[in-house]
Protein backbone atom coordinates (compact mmCIF):
# COMPACT_ATOMS: atom_id res chain seq x y z
CA UNK A 1 0.00 0.00 0.00
CA UNK A 2 1.12 3.63 -0.69
CA UNK A 3 0.67 6.37 2.64
CA UNK A 4 1.34 9.98 2.08
CA UNK A 5 0.86 10.84 5.38
CA UNK A 6 3.13 9.82 7.94
CA UNK A 7 3.05 6.82 10.12
CA UNK A 8 2.06 8.13 13.52
CA UNK A 9 -0.64 10.55 12.17
CA UNK A 10 -1.94 7.82 10.13
CA UNK A 11 -1.99 5.09 12.89
CA UNK A 12 -3.75 8.10 14.95
CA UNK A 13 -6.32 9.20 11.96
CA UNK A 14 -7.21 5.26 11.65
CA UNK A 15 -7.83 4.74 15.50
CA UNK A 16 -9.99 7.77 15.44
CA UNK A 17 -11.99 6.34 12.12
CA UNK A 18 -12.38 2.84 14.05
CA UNK A 19 -13.71 4.47 17.15
CA UNK A 20 -16.37 7.13 15.10
CA UNK A 21 -17.31 3.76 13.21
CA UNK A 22 -18.12 1.46 16.21
CA UNK A 23 -19.82 4.96 17.85
CA UNK A 24 -23.76 4.30 17.02
CA UNK A 25 -23.08 0.74 18.78
CA UNK A 26 -21.78 1.92 22.07
CA UNK A 27 -25.50 2.44 23.52
CA UNK A 28 -26.81 -0.78 22.88
CA UNK A 29 -23.99 -2.83 23.92
CA UNK A 30 -24.27 -0.67 27.30
CA UNK A 31 -27.52 -1.91 27.71
CA UNK A 32 -26.95 -5.32 27.31
CA UNK A 33 -24.07 -5.14 29.44
CA UNK A 34 -26.66 -3.50 32.15
CA UNK A 35 -29.29 -6.07 31.93
CA UNK A 36 -27.40 -9.40 31.67
CA UNK A 37 -23.72 -9.28 31.86
CA UNK A 38 -22.56 -5.74 33.72
CA UNK A 39 -18.83 -6.96 34.38
CA UNK A 40 -17.95 -8.06 30.68
CA UNK A 41 -17.79 -4.52 29.25
CA UNK A 42 -15.13 -1.77 29.22
CA UNK A 43 -16.26 0.84 26.97
CA UNK A 44 -13.94 3.24 28.71
CA UNK A 45 -10.62 3.10 30.04
CA UNK A 46 -11.97 4.07 33.73
CA UNK A 47 -14.59 1.00 33.65
CA UNK A 48 -11.35 -1.26 34.36
CA UNK A 49 -11.11 -1.95 38.21
CA UNK A 50 -14.75 -1.49 39.29
CA UNK A 51 -17.60 -3.17 40.66
CA UNK A 52 -19.15 0.20 42.10
CA UNK A 53 -22.58 0.87 40.33
CA UNK A 54 -22.86 -1.68 38.27
CA UNK A 55 -25.74 -4.87 38.56
CA UNK A 56 -28.10 -1.96 39.57
CA UNK A 57 -30.83 -2.75 36.99
CA UNK A 58 -31.08 -6.03 37.03
CA UNK A 59 -34.16 -7.35 38.69
CA UNK A 60 -34.77 -10.63 37.19
CA UNK A 61 -31.55 -12.30 35.95
CA UNK A 62 -32.81 -14.62 33.89
CA UNK A 63 -31.03 -13.67 30.56
CA UNK A 64 -27.84 -14.14 32.71
CA UNK A 65 -28.85 -17.50 33.46
CA UNK A 66 -29.56 -18.24 30.16
CA UNK A 67 -26.31 -16.97 29.03
CA UNK A 68 -24.57 -19.16 31.16
CA UNK A 69 -26.40 -22.24 30.22
CA UNK A 70 -25.83 -21.25 26.34
CA UNK A 71 -21.93 -20.52 26.78
CA UNK A 72 -21.72 -24.27 28.68
CA UNK A 73 -23.86 -25.89 26.08
CA UNK A 74 -22.21 -24.39 23.05
CA UNK A 75 -18.29 -25.09 24.10
CA UNK A 76 -19.84 -29.10 24.75
CA UNK A 77 -21.17 -28.93 21.03
CA UNK A 78 -18.60 -27.19 19.04
CA UNK A 79 -15.41 -27.38 21.15
CA UNK A 80 -15.49 -30.10 23.66
CA UNK A 81 -12.24 -30.64 25.73
CA UNK A 82 -12.91 -34.45 26.52
CA UNK A 83 -13.60 -35.33 22.86
CA UNK A 84 -11.52 -35.17 19.70
CA UNK A 85 -13.41 -32.01 18.08
CA UNK A 86 -11.49 -31.58 15.07
CA UNK A 87 -9.02 -33.94 12.99
CA UNK A 88 -6.65 -33.01 10.65
CA UNK A 89 -6.81 -34.36 7.06
CA UNK A 90 -6.42 -33.79 3.50
CA UNK A 91 -8.62 -32.57 0.59
CA UNK A 92 -7.90 -35.81 -0.89
CA UNK A 93 -9.99 -37.58 1.70
CA UNK A 94 -9.03 -41.18 -0.50
CA UNK A 95 -5.31 -40.67 0.44
CA UNK A 96 -5.86 -39.58 3.54
CA UNK A 97 -7.68 -42.37 4.64
CA UNK A 98 -4.57 -44.64 3.77
CA UNK A 99 -3.45 -46.58 6.79
CA UNK A 100 -0.18 -45.06 7.73
CA UNK A 101 -1.55 -41.75 6.18
CA UNK A 102 -4.33 -42.07 8.31
CA UNK A 103 -2.12 -43.05 11.37
CA UNK A 104 0.14 -40.09 11.15
CA UNK A 105 -3.14 -37.14 10.68
CA UNK A 106 -4.76 -39.18 13.61
CA UNK A 107 -1.06 -38.56 15.63
CA UNK A 108 -0.61 -34.90 14.64
CA UNK A 109 -4.40 -34.06 15.62
CA UNK A 110 -3.68 -35.72 19.50
CA UNK A 111 -0.50 -33.51 19.12
CA UNK A 112 -2.83 -30.34 18.73
CA UNK A 113 -5.45 -31.07 20.68
CA UNK A 114 -2.99 -32.11 23.73
CA UNK A 115 -1.24 -28.20 22.97
CA UNK A 116 -4.62 -26.49 23.53
CA UNK A 117 -5.69 -28.33 26.37
CA UNK A 118 -1.91 -27.56 28.41
CA UNK A 119 -2.63 -23.62 27.22
CA UNK A 120 -5.68 -21.50 28.80
CA UNK A 121 -7.96 -21.94 25.19
CA UNK A 122 -10.61 -24.01 27.14
CA UNK A 123 -10.73 -21.11 30.16
CA UNK A 124 -11.35 -18.57 27.51
CA UNK A 125 -13.80 -19.97 25.10
CA UNK A 126 -16.53 -20.17 27.00
CA UNK A 127 -17.26 -16.95 28.11
CA UNK A 128 -16.45 -15.78 24.32
CA UNK A 129 -19.10 -17.85 23.39
CA UNK A 130 -21.18 -15.77 26.20
CA UNK A 131 -19.57 -12.33 24.86
CA UNK A 132 -20.65 -13.49 21.16
CA UNK A 133 -24.04 -14.51 22.31
CA UNK A 134 -24.66 -10.74 24.20
CA UNK A 135 -22.68 -8.69 22.22
CA UNK A 136 -22.75 -10.34 18.39
CA UNK A 137 -18.85 -10.81 18.96
CA UNK A 138 -15.64 -11.55 20.26
CA UNK A 139 -11.82 -11.21 20.16
CA UNK A 140 -9.35 -13.76 21.28
CA UNK A 141 -5.70 -12.85 21.00
CA UNK A 142 -3.00 -15.81 20.26
CA UNK A 143 0.62 -15.24 21.37
CA UNK A 144 3.68 -18.21 21.33
CA UNK A 145 4.19 -19.26 24.73
CA UNK A 146 7.52 -21.16 26.13
CA UNK A 147 5.56 -22.47 28.88
CA UNK A 148 3.61 -25.67 29.65
CA UNK A 149 1.93 -25.19 25.88
CA UNK A 150 2.77 -23.30 22.75
CA UNK A 151 0.29 -20.86 22.71
CA UNK A 152 -1.29 -18.21 25.17
CA UNK A 153 -4.34 -16.52 24.85
CA UNK A 154 -6.24 -13.17 25.66
CA UNK A 155 -9.69 -12.82 26.04
CA UNK A 156 -10.36 -9.37 25.50
CA UNK A 157 -13.39 -7.68 27.42
CA UNK A 158 -16.20 -6.19 25.13
CA UNK A 159 -15.98 -2.74 24.51
CA UNK A 160 -12.05 -2.44 24.81
CA UNK A 161 -11.27 -3.03 21.47
CA UNK A 162 -12.16 -1.67 17.87
CA UNK A 163 -12.04 -3.84 14.50
CA UNK A 164 -11.75 -3.08 10.75
CA UNK A 165 -12.02 -5.14 7.79
CA UNK A 166 -10.61 -6.33 4.69
CA UNK A 167 -12.14 -6.40 1.12
CA UNK A 168 -13.11 -9.76 1.74
CA UNK A 169 -15.11 -8.98 5.20
CA UNK A 170 -12.28 -10.37 7.12
CA UNK A 171 -10.87 -8.83 10.35
CA UNK A 172 -7.23 -7.40 9.81
CA UNK A 173 -7.38 -4.26 12.00
CA UNK A 174 -7.21 -4.14 15.57
CA UNK A 175 -7.08 -1.34 18.36
CA UNK A 176 -7.51 -1.84 22.14
CA UNK A 177 -6.67 0.19 24.68
CA UNK A 178 -6.31 -1.03 28.48
CA UNK A 179 -4.65 -0.64 31.65
CA UNK A 180 -1.78 -1.85 32.81
CA UNK A 181 0.31 -1.55 35.72
CA UNK A 182 3.96 -0.16 35.57
CA UNK A 183 5.24 -3.84 36.12
CA UNK A 184 3.52 -5.25 34.19
CA UNK A 185 4.15 -3.24 31.26
CA UNK A 186 8.53 -3.47 32.13
CA UNK A 187 7.61 -7.70 31.99
CA UNK A 188 6.10 -6.96 28.48
CA UNK A 189 8.68 -4.68 27.13
CA UNK A 190 11.74 -5.27 28.90
CA UNK A 191 14.37 -3.11 29.59
CA UNK A 192 14.81 -1.61 25.97
CA UNK A 193 11.86 -0.68 25.53
CA UNK A 194 10.76 3.25 25.23
CA UNK A 195 9.39 4.36 28.17
CA UNK A 196 7.79 8.10 29.22
CA UNK A 197 9.38 10.40 31.86
CA UNK A 198 6.42 9.62 33.35
CA UNK A 199 6.72 5.67 33.71
CA UNK A 200 10.26 6.51 34.17
CA UNK A 201 9.91 8.46 37.39
CA UNK A 202 7.50 5.81 38.56
CA UNK A 203 9.97 2.79 38.03
CA UNK A 204 12.96 4.82 39.86
CA UNK A 205 9.89 5.59 42.67
CA UNK A 206 9.41 2.34 43.00
CA UNK A 207 5.37 3.04 42.36
CA UNK A 208 5.64 -0.53 40.04
CA UNK A 209 1.68 -0.99 40.87
CA UNK A 210 0.34 2.29 39.73
CA UNK A 211 -1.51 2.21 36.69
CA UNK A 212 -0.65 3.21 33.26
CA UNK A 213 -3.27 3.58 29.97
CA UNK A 214 -1.67 1.42 26.93
CA UNK A 215 -3.10 1.01 23.45
CA UNK A 216 -2.49 -1.52 20.91
CA UNK A 217 -2.79 -1.38 17.26
CA UNK A 218 -2.66 -4.25 14.60
CA UNK A 219 -2.79 -3.65 10.89
CA UNK A 220 -1.64 -4.45 7.71
CA UNK A 221 2.22 -3.75 7.63
CA UNK A 222 2.85 -1.00 5.07
CA UNK A 223 6.52 -2.39 4.23
CA UNK A 224 5.94 -6.03 4.04
CA UNK A 225 7.86 -7.99 1.88
CA UNK A 226 7.30 -11.86 1.43
CA UNK A 227 9.60 -14.50 3.08
CA UNK A 228 11.45 -11.51 5.15
CA UNK A 229 11.57 -13.02 8.65
CA UNK A 230 12.45 -9.06 10.12
CA UNK A 231 9.66 -8.25 12.26
CA UNK A 232 9.32 -4.73 10.22
CA UNK A 233 8.66 -6.70 6.91
CA UNK A 234 6.19 -8.91 8.12
CA UNK A 235 2.32 -9.35 6.69
CA UNK A 236 0.86 -7.19 9.79
CA UNK A 237 2.38 -4.62 11.82
CA UNK A 238 1.66 -4.46 15.83
CA UNK A 239 3.10 -1.53 17.80
CA UNK A 240 2.19 -0.87 21.78
CA UNK A 241 2.48 2.83 23.17
CA UNK A 242 0.95 4.82 25.88
CA UNK A 243 -1.90 6.61 25.91
CA UNK A 244 -0.48 9.53 28.15
CA UNK A 245 -3.27 9.41 31.24
CA UNK A 246 -3.01 7.27 34.37
CA UNK A 247 -5.18 6.80 37.50
CA UNK A 248 -2.95 9.50 39.41
CA UNK A 249 -1.55 12.12 36.23
CA UNK A 250 -3.39 13.12 34.06
CA UNK A 251 -2.46 14.53 30.49
CA UNK A 252 1.14 13.73 31.07
CA UNK A 253 3.18 13.64 27.98
CA UNK A 254 3.95 9.81 26.35
CA UNK A 255 6.67 8.85 24.20
CA UNK A 256 6.59 11.42 21.33
CA UNK A 257 7.99 11.53 18.36
CA UNK A 258 7.51 8.11 16.32
CA UNK A 259 9.15 5.85 18.87
CA UNK A 260 6.38 3.10 20.50
CA UNK A 261 6.69 0.87 23.71
CA UNK A 262 7.26 -2.14 21.80
CA UNK A 263 6.52 -2.99 17.69
CA UNK A 264 6.37 -6.47 16.52
CA UNK A 265 5.03 -8.10 13.49
CA UNK A 266 3.28 -10.98 12.48
CA UNK A 267 3.12 -13.29 9.25
CA UNK A 268 -0.76 -14.26 10.92
CA UNK A 269 -2.65 -12.20 12.29
CA UNK A 270 -3.06 -12.69 15.90
CA UNK A 271 -6.35 -11.79 16.96
CA UNK A 272 -9.20 -14.13 16.15
CA UNK A 273 -12.93 -12.25 15.80
CA UNK A 274 -15.77 -14.35 16.25
CA UNK A 275 -18.99 -13.26 14.93
CA UNK A 276 -22.65 -14.49 15.19
CA UNK A 277 -23.44 -13.34 11.62
CA UNK A 278 -21.60 -10.98 9.28
CA UNK A 279 -23.53 -9.16 6.60
CA UNK A 280 -21.83 -7.69 3.82
CA UNK A 281 -19.98 -4.13 4.53
CA UNK A 282 -20.80 -4.22 8.23
CA UNK A 283 -18.15 -4.80 10.85
CA UNK A 284 -19.97 -5.29 13.82
CA UNK A 285 -23.24 -7.61 13.83
CA UNK A 286 -26.45 -6.17 14.19
CA UNK A 287 -28.67 -9.08 14.44
CA UNK A 288 -27.51 -11.57 17.45
CA UNK A 289 -29.31 -12.83 20.52
CA UNK A 290 -28.53 -10.10 22.64
CA UNK A 291 -29.90 -7.64 20.91
CA UNK A 292 -32.62 -9.67 19.80
CA UNK A 293 -33.97 -10.03 23.30
CA UNK A 294 -33.20 -6.54 23.91
CA UNK A 295 -36.77 -5.30 24.69
CA UNK A 296 -37.70 -8.25 26.26
CA UNK A 297 -34.99 -8.11 28.49
CA UNK A 298 -35.86 -4.93 29.12
CA UNK A 299 -39.80 -5.41 30.10
CA UNK A 300 -38.57 -7.95 32.34
CA UNK A 301 -36.75 -6.06 34.56
CA UNK A 302 -40.01 -3.41 34.63
CA UNK A 303 -42.35 -5.91 35.31
CA UNK A 304 -40.66 -7.92 38.17
CA UNK A 305 -40.52 -4.40 39.42
CA UNK A 306 -43.67 -3.48 39.36
CA UNK A 307 -44.80 -7.29 40.93
CA UNK A 308 -42.59 -6.81 44.07
CA UNK A 309 -44.19 -3.11 44.63
CA UNK A 310 -47.22 -4.66 44.04
CA UNK A 311 -46.57 -7.37 46.31
CA UNK A 312 -45.04 -4.62 49.49
CA UNK A 313 -48.95 -2.60 48.73
CA UNK A 314 -50.63 -5.97 49.58
CA UNK A 315 -47.87 -7.15 52.11
CA UNK A 316 -47.15 -3.61 53.69
CA UNK A 317 -49.98 -1.29 52.45
CA UNK A 318 -50.08 2.52 53.47
CA UNK A 319 -52.54 3.24 56.14
CA UNK A 320 -55.07 6.41 56.50
CA UNK A 321 -56.87 6.75 59.73
CA UNK A 322 -59.48 9.32 61.29
CA UNK A 323 -57.53 12.29 62.34
CA UNK A 324 -59.10 12.88 65.59
CA UNK A 325 -57.19 9.19 66.18
CA UNK A 326 -53.69 11.01 66.18
CA UNK A 327 -51.86 9.86 68.89
CA UNK A 328 -54.19 7.39 69.86
CA UNK A 329 -52.53 4.87 67.32
CA UNK A 330 -48.93 3.64 66.96
CA UNK A 331 -46.85 4.75 63.64
CA UNK A 332 -47.60 1.90 61.61
CA UNK A 333 -49.81 -0.16 62.92
CA UNK A 334 -47.12 -3.06 63.58
CA UNK A 335 -48.05 -6.28 64.18
CA UNK A 336 -48.63 -7.51 68.25
CA UNK A 337 -48.45 -3.66 69.16
CA UNK A 338 -51.77 -2.29 71.36
CA UNK A 339 -53.33 0.42 70.67
CA UNK A 340 -55.98 2.27 73.21
CA UNK A 341 -58.34 4.63 71.50
CA UNK A 342 -61.50 6.78 73.60
CA UNK A 343 -64.85 5.30 72.96
CA UNK A 344 -66.20 7.52 70.95
CA UNK A 345 -63.51 6.56 68.04
CA UNK A 346 -65.27 3.12 68.34
CA UNK A 347 -66.54 3.45 65.27
CA UNK A 348 -63.96 4.75 63.22
CA UNK A 349 -61.66 2.28 61.20
CA UNK A 350 -58.07 2.37 59.93
CA UNK A 351 -57.29 0.94 56.83
CA UNK A 352 -54.88 0.73 53.82
CA UNK A 353 -55.13 3.83 51.47
CA UNK A 354 -55.13 1.58 48.25
CA UNK A 355 -56.68 -1.96 47.72
CA UNK A 356 -54.66 -4.00 45.72
CA UNK A 357 -56.24 -6.58 43.81
CA UNK A 358 -54.38 -10.11 44.08
CA UNK A 359 -55.70 -11.27 40.68
CA UNK A 360 -53.79 -8.30 39.10
CA UNK A 361 -50.41 -9.85 40.64
CA UNK A 362 -51.46 -13.04 39.16
CA UNK A 363 -51.83 -11.24 35.03
CA UNK A 364 -48.61 -9.90 35.58
CA UNK A 365 -46.70 -12.99 37.12
CA UNK A 366 -48.03 -14.79 33.72
CA UNK A 367 -47.00 -11.77 31.69
CA UNK A 368 -43.41 -12.25 33.10
CA UNK A 369 -43.12 -15.31 32.50
CA UNK A 370 -44.14 -15.36 28.90
CA UNK A 371 -41.57 -12.54 28.51
CA UNK A 372 -38.52 -14.97 30.87
CA UNK A 373 -40.00 -17.94 27.81
CA UNK A 374 -38.77 -15.22 24.85
CA UNK A 375 -36.20 -14.61 25.95
CA UNK A 376 -35.15 -18.12 27.07
CA UNK A 377 -35.63 -19.11 23.50
CA UNK A 378 -33.51 -15.75 22.29
CA UNK A 379 -30.38 -17.53 23.84
CA UNK A 380 -31.40 -20.72 22.47
CA UNK A 381 -31.85 -22.29 26.21
CA UNK A 382 -34.41 -24.90 24.99
CA UNK A 383 -31.49 -26.68 22.91
CA UNK A 384 -29.33 -27.01 25.47
CA UNK A 385 -31.91 -28.46 28.18
CA UNK A 386 -33.26 -31.19 26.05
CA UNK A 387 -33.44 -33.51 29.14
CA UNK A 388 -34.93 -31.60 31.02
CA UNK A 389 -38.66 -31.81 29.74
CA UNK A 390 -40.85 -34.98 30.39
CA UNK A 391 -41.47 -35.64 27.03
CA UNK A 392 -37.84 -36.37 26.25
CA UNK A 393 -37.16 -38.29 28.65
CA UNK A 394 -40.14 -40.65 27.40
CA UNK A 395 -38.55 -40.66 24.14
CA UNK A 396 -35.68 -43.22 22.97
CA UNK A 397 -32.18 -42.29 22.74
CA UNK A 398 -32.54 -42.04 18.79
CA UNK A 399 -35.45 -39.71 18.85
CA UNK A 400 -33.68 -37.73 21.43
CA UNK A 401 -30.22 -37.33 19.30
CA UNK A 402 -32.48 -36.54 16.22
CA UNK A 403 -34.34 -34.28 17.85
CA UNK A 404 -31.26 -32.45 19.57
CA UNK A 405 -29.58 -32.65 15.93
CA UNK A 406 -32.74 -30.20 14.83
CA UNK A 407 -32.61 -27.79 17.82
CA UNK A 408 -28.36 -27.58 17.09
CA UNK A 409 -29.49 -26.66 13.39
CA UNK A 410 -30.72 -23.26 14.55
CA UNK A 411 -27.28 -22.08 15.47
CA UNK A 412 -25.37 -23.58 11.95
CA UNK A 413 -24.82 -20.25 10.74
CA UNK A 414 -23.13 -19.27 13.96
CA UNK A 415 -21.10 -22.17 14.10
CA UNK A 416 -19.87 -22.01 10.36
CA UNK A 417 -19.07 -18.67 11.37
CA UNK A 418 -16.90 -19.83 14.06
CA UNK A 419 -15.50 -22.30 12.43
CA UNK A 420 -13.73 -19.84 9.77
CA UNK A 421 -13.41 -17.09 12.26
CA UNK A 422 -12.08 -19.12 15.10
CA UNK A 423 -11.27 -22.51 15.02
CA UNK A 424 -9.79 -22.66 12.10
CA UNK A 425 -7.07 -19.92 12.63
CA UNK A 426 -6.51 -21.49 16.08
CA UNK A 427 -5.79 -24.31 14.98
CA UNK A 428 -3.60 -23.48 11.95
CA UNK A 429 -1.83 -21.33 14.30
CA UNK A 430 -0.96 -24.14 16.91
CA UNK A 431 0.13 -26.33 13.93
CA UNK A 432 2.32 -23.25 12.50
CA UNK A 433 3.95 -22.76 15.99
CA UNK A 434 4.84 -26.68 16.44
CA UNK A 435 6.19 -26.76 12.80
CA UNK A 436 8.29 -24.09 12.92
CA UNK A 437 10.32 -25.22 16.52
CA UNK A 438 10.19 -28.73 14.89
CA UNK A 439 8.41 -30.28 17.80
CA UNK A 440 5.75 -32.15 15.18
CA UNK A 441 8.52 -33.76 13.50
CA UNK A 442 10.18 -34.60 17.08
CA UNK A 443 7.12 -35.77 18.50
CA UNK A 444 5.62 -37.95 15.55
CA UNK A 445 8.16 -37.70 13.08
CA UNK A 446 7.49 -36.19 9.12
CA UNK A 447 4.38 -36.76 7.09
CA UNK A 448 4.40 -39.86 5.14
CA UNK A 449 5.72 -39.29 1.30
CA UNK A 450 2.19 -39.45 0.33
CA UNK A 451 1.30 -36.59 2.39
CA UNK A 452 4.29 -34.27 1.30
CA UNK A 453 3.18 -31.54 -0.55
CA UNK A 454 -0.25 -31.84 0.05
CA UNK A 455 -2.01 -29.15 2.05
CA UNK A 456 -3.20 -29.57 6.04
CA UNK A 457 -7.14 -29.59 6.30
CA UNK A 458 -9.60 -30.38 8.94
CA UNK A 459 -12.75 -31.70 9.53
CA UNK A 460 -14.72 -30.57 12.78
CA UNK A 461 -16.55 -33.18 14.90
CA UNK A 462 -18.52 -31.65 17.45
CA UNK A 463 -21.85 -32.64 18.52
CA UNK A 464 -23.17 -29.48 16.61
CA UNK A 465 -21.17 -30.52 13.28
CA UNK A 466 -22.19 -33.70 14.00
CA UNK A 467 -25.64 -32.02 13.42
CA UNK A 468 -24.95 -30.67 10.24
CA UNK A 469 -23.89 -33.71 9.03
CA UNK A 470 -27.16 -35.90 9.93
CA UNK A 471 -28.46 -34.08 7.02
CA UNK A 472 -26.12 -36.01 4.26
CA UNK A 473 -26.05 -39.21 7.04
CA UNK A 474 -30.34 -39.78 7.09
CA UNK A 475 -30.45 -40.83 3.75
CA UNK A 476 -28.08 -43.14 3.56
CA UNK A 477 -29.05 -44.86 6.56
CA UNK A 478 -32.85 -44.34 5.25
CA UNK A 479 -32.13 -46.41 2.12
CA UNK A 480 -29.92 -48.98 3.75
CA UNK A 481 -32.62 -49.96 5.92
CA UNK A 482 -35.50 -49.74 3.41
CA UNK A 483 -33.19 -51.54 1.25
CA UNK A 484 -32.86 -54.60 3.86
CA UNK A 485 -36.38 -54.54 4.54
CA UNK A 486 -37.15 -55.64 0.29
CA UNK A 487 -34.64 -57.88 0.71
CA UNK A 488 -36.38 -59.31 3.66
CA UNK A 489 -39.46 -59.92 1.52
CA UNK A 490 -37.66 -61.15 -0.95
CA UNK A 491 -36.23 -64.12 1.02
CA UNK A 492 -39.52 -64.44 2.93
CA UNK A 493 -40.67 -64.94 -0.84
CA UNK A 494 -38.50 -67.65 -1.51
CA UNK A 495 -36.48 -65.51 -3.90
CA UNK A 496 -33.03 -63.97 -3.92
CA UNK A 497 -32.77 -60.76 -2.56
CA UNK A 498 -31.06 -59.19 -5.43
CA UNK A 499 -32.05 -56.10 -4.56
CA UNK A 500 -28.45 -55.87 -1.95
CA UNK A 501 -26.61 -55.94 -5.67
CA UNK A 502 -28.15 -52.37 -5.94
CA UNK A 503 -26.64 -50.87 -2.73
CA UNK A 504 -22.84 -50.29 -2.35
CA UNK A 505 -22.08 -52.03 1.14
CA UNK A 506 -18.52 -51.01 2.18
CA UNK A 507 -19.11 -47.32 0.22
CA UNK A 508 -21.73 -46.96 2.65
CA UNK A 509 -20.10 -48.07 6.04
CA UNK A 510 -17.12 -45.93 4.77
CA UNK A 511 -19.30 -42.93 3.85
CA UNK A 512 -21.06 -43.02 7.67
CA UNK A 513 -18.53 -43.74 9.40
CA UNK A 514 -16.45 -40.70 8.11
CA UNK A 515 -19.09 -38.54 8.44
CA UNK A 516 -19.75 -39.66 12.01
CA UNK A 517 -16.47 -39.30 12.84
CA UNK A 518 -15.83 -43.06 13.92
CA UNK A 519 -12.17 -43.81 15.01
CA UNK A 520 -9.76 -45.06 12.02
CA UNK A 521 -8.74 -48.05 14.11
CA UNK A 522 -12.83 -49.48 14.16
CA UNK A 523 -13.19 -49.02 10.19
CA UNK A 524 -11.08 -51.17 8.26
CA UNK A 525 -9.13 -50.21 4.78
CA UNK A 526 -10.08 -51.27 1.43
CA UNK A 527 -6.73 -53.19 1.42
CA UNK A 528 -7.31 -55.04 5.18
CA UNK A 529 -10.90 -55.44 3.86
CA UNK A 530 -10.13 -57.36 0.96
CA UNK A 531 -7.43 -59.59 2.28
CA UNK A 532 -10.22 -60.63 5.19
CA UNK A 533 -12.49 -61.72 2.48
CA UNK A 534 -9.58 -63.31 0.65
CA UNK A 535 -8.88 -65.27 3.70
CA UNK A 536 -11.86 -66.42 4.34
CA UNK A 537 -12.59 -67.60 0.83
CA UNK A 538 -9.73 -69.90 0.70
CA UNK A 539 -10.90 -71.07 4.33
CA UNK A 540 -14.08 -71.54 2.53
CA UNK A 541 -12.68 -73.61 -0.53
CA UNK A 542 -10.42 -75.47 2.03
CA UNK A 543 -13.34 -76.71 3.62
CA UNK A 544 -15.37 -77.80 1.01
CA UNK A 545 -12.71 -79.59 -0.58
CA UNK A 546 -11.82 -81.29 2.96
CA UNK A 547 -16.21 -82.07 2.88
CA UNK A 548 -15.36 -83.52 -0.34
CA UNK A 549 -12.45 -86.29 -0.19
CA UNK A 550 -14.32 -88.93 1.59
CA UNK A 551 -16.45 -89.08 -1.41
CA UNK A 552 -13.95 -88.81 -3.75
CA UNK A 553 -11.87 -91.61 -1.56
CA UNK A 554 -14.63 -94.08 -1.92
CA UNK A 555 -14.82 -93.02 -5.86
CA UNK A 556 -11.51 -94.46 -6.29
CA UNK A 557 -11.61 -97.29 -4.21
CA UNK A 558 -14.46 -98.34 -6.05
CA UNK A 559 -12.90 -97.69 -9.55
CA UNK A 560 -9.59 -99.72 -8.56
CA UNK A 561 -12.10 -102.78 -7.44
CA UNK A 562 -14.20 -102.77 -10.55
CA UNK A 563 -14.17 -106.04 -13.38
CA UNK A 564 -12.20 -104.45 -16.58
CA UNK A 565 -12.33 -107.54 -17.83
CA UNK A 566 -15.80 -108.74 -19.13
CA UNK A 567 -18.54 -106.86 -21.47
CA UNK A 568 -19.53 -104.37 -19.53
CA UNK A 569 -20.16 -100.25 -19.61
CA UNK A 570 -16.79 -99.92 -17.53
CA UNK A 571 -14.90 -101.98 -20.02
CA UNK A 572 -16.06 -100.77 -22.82
CA UNK A 573 -15.37 -97.33 -21.84
CA UNK A 574 -11.74 -98.03 -21.43
CA UNK A 575 -11.54 -99.93 -24.50
CA UNK A 576 -10.88 -103.28 -22.93
CA UNK A 577 -13.87 -104.77 -25.09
Amino acid sequence: MRYSLPKKERRRLTVNQLKQFRLPHEPVYQDIADLALPFRIRLALTDYNRTDNRNTRIYNNTATRALKVFQSGLMTAATDPTSDWFTATIKDQDRADFGPHRVWLDALTDLILSEIADSNIYQRLPVGYGNEAAFGMFALGIEESFGRSAIHSRLYPHGSYWVGNDQYGDVCVFYREYRATVRQLYEFGGPDAVYSRHVQNLMDAGDWEEWVDVAHLIEPNEEYEYGNPHFKRKRYASCWYELGVSSKSVGYESTGSENYVKEEGFDDFPVLVGCWEKTESEVYPTDYPGSECLGDNTSLQIGEKRMWQMTEKMANPHMIAPASMRGLMDPGTLPGRWSWVDERNEGKSVRPLQTVDPAGLTALREQINDVKQRIFESFHYPTFKTFDSLPDKQRTATEILERKSEKLLKLVDMATNNQVGVLRPLIFSVYNILDRRGDVERHIGPPPEGLQGHKLDLRFNGVLAQAQKMNRVQPVQFTANWIAEIARMQGAAGAYPDVMDKFKMDEAAEFVALEMNCPASVIRSDEEAAMVRMQRMQAQQAAQAAQAMPTIGKTAKDLSQADLEGDNALSRLVGKS
